[in-house]
């Protein structure tokens, strides 16, 4: 009898809901996409009566079967106005679809609960994100705004807190809400969200172990996806970035991951910075490749998969050196390029252009030393070792030497009729020094393995 009343009363909610929407809209308090995402959210809710009322899971999914047919109806008819329109895609059926499928799987395994919060996500988590986005939304984000998409990772992270959802999942929870919702297509987050949140829920309340290494691999995808839309790495320097975010987070731990953060972030602000003090934001460099990804974090890969298999603090303190030197050479040729003194080769003391492999000045120099030193303090908080923290230094800074000296010795240079100036890029038969197939990123690596290889001469014989 009671399940009878429920269905009573979950039939009345879904023709209330749909009924006040219509109404709002022929009175014209809502537009179309207004009364589109109002009752997306409404109709959202009706699962927590279907829990609370329903036990038998043929009587569950009857509703929503209900569901689909009517929305194929409107769909095709085009009944209602406020919420399907002759233009519009699929959305509202893959809605109802949905809705059935997380209905059927959270009665069919038990987690009610999952199924619930899976649903709420897809009803308030995407109609808020919908409304903010096309209303507040200034931020272009792919073909969705920064706007719709920080507010459905808000939507989703407050309702994991209120279902009692770890905070560490939530974060993970939110963010692959976020990226589903933003690389979906003709309405199709309607019908992934649910299905993917459920699918999450139900693996990680039945293998919690999972929920860090899942954090982390959000924490990466996030951290990669803000910094490829500033357009500092290209995709495929995102991807790469984003594993070796996790491989350093997860194997080394919290204080390495933030000093390879430093590495990424800093010289970026530091360019920022010099491009507006130019005012030649036009002229801003390209985003980082993936082969600088590779060139200058592949040592610092094999020391997190070292450290894993054999967790030794030899492998800890050369990732540090490997990230000093890196980051050394970067804000050396950042900060070289703000003053105003003649840039120099490293070895044989000529004028060069700035910016160019082997030159060298007094605030490049500080640069290198300031960057070797602010991974050392990421070292020290790791391994809390004063002669640690000068070994990153000195070998970070050295870093730096030896890729200016590789750079000038090695590094192809070509010479530019058009500008009259020898330029990097290659330019086919116009090569003056160096090896064709010597590239700055090849430079990079070399000095990244040659410093990491003294490193650890040193190291075996120092430790």
């Amino acid at each position: 009898m009671n399940e009878i009343y429920g269905m009573i009363i979950l039939i009345s909610y879904l023709i209330f809901c749909i009924s006040f929407t219509q109404l709002l809209y022929k009175k014209n308090y809502l537009n179309h996409n207004f009364s589109r995402k109002f009752l997306h959210i409404l109709l959202s809710n009706i699962v927590l009566l279907l829990i609370s009322f329903i036990d038998n899971i043929i009587l569950a999914i009857g509703l929503p079967l209900c569901f689909i047919v009517i929305n194929c109806i409107i769909h095709h008819y085009h009944l209602f106005q406020a919420i399907d329109k002759k233009e519009d895609h699929l959305g509202i059926v893959y809605y109802a679809i949905a809705i059935f499928l997380v209905v059927f799987l959270s009665y069919l395994t038990g987690h009610l609960q999952e199924g619930a919060l899976s649903i709420l996500i897809l009803g308030y988590g995407d109609g808020l994100a919908g409304l903010v986005g096309t209303t507040l939304g200034k931020h272009p984000l792919f073909k969705k705004t920064w706007e719709g998409s920080l507010t459905l990772f808000i939507s989703v992270f407050l309702l994991g807190i209120l279902f009692s959802i770890p905070l560490s999942f939530c974060f993970s929870l939110a963010t692959i809400s976020m990226l589903v919702e933003l690389f979906s297509k003709h309405g199709l987050d309607n019908l992934f969200l649910p299905l993917i949140s459920f699918f999450l829920l139900l693996v990680v309340s039945t293998n919690s172990f999972m929920i860090y290494p899942l954090m982390i691999w959000c924490l990466n995808l996030n951290l990669a996806l803000l910094i490829f839309s500033l357009k500092k790495l290209t995709l495929a320097g995102s991807i790469a970035a984003i594993i070796l975010g996790f491989c350093t987070f997860y194997f080394l731990g919290a204080s390495s991951f933030f000093a390879l953060l430093s590495f990424l972030v800093v010289p970026n602000i530091i360019e920022k910075f010099r491009n507006r003090k130019k005012e030649k934001e036009k002229e801003e460099g390209q985003p980082r490749s993936i082969g600088q990804v590779i060139a200058n974090g592949m040592i610092a890969f094999i020391c997190s998969l070292g450290y894993a298999i054999i967790p030794h603090p030899y492998f800890i303190i050369l990732f540090f050196v490997s990230i000093a030197s890196a980051n050394s050479d970067t804000l050396s040729g950042e900060l070289g390029q703000l003053g105003k003194e003649k840039v120099k080769s490293i070895l044989k003391r000529v004028e060069v252009e700035k910016g160019m492999s082997g030159g060298v000045t007094k605030l490049g120099f500080i640069g290198g030393i300031l960057g070797a030193f602010m991974i050392a303090l990421f070292a020290y908080v790791q391994i809390p070792k004063i002669e640690v923290f000068l070994f990153v230094i000195i070998f970070g800074f050295l870093g730096s030497i030896i890729d200016s000296i590789l750079g000038e010795l090695l590094e192809a240079k070509y010479y530019s009729q058009e500008e009259n100036k020898i330029v990097e890029r290659k330019i086919e038969g116009a090569i003056i020094s160096g090896h064709s197939f010597i590239t700055n990123n090849v430079v990079n690596f070399l000095s990244n393995f040659l410093v990491c290889l003294l490193a650890s001469l040193i190291y075996l014989w120092i430790f």
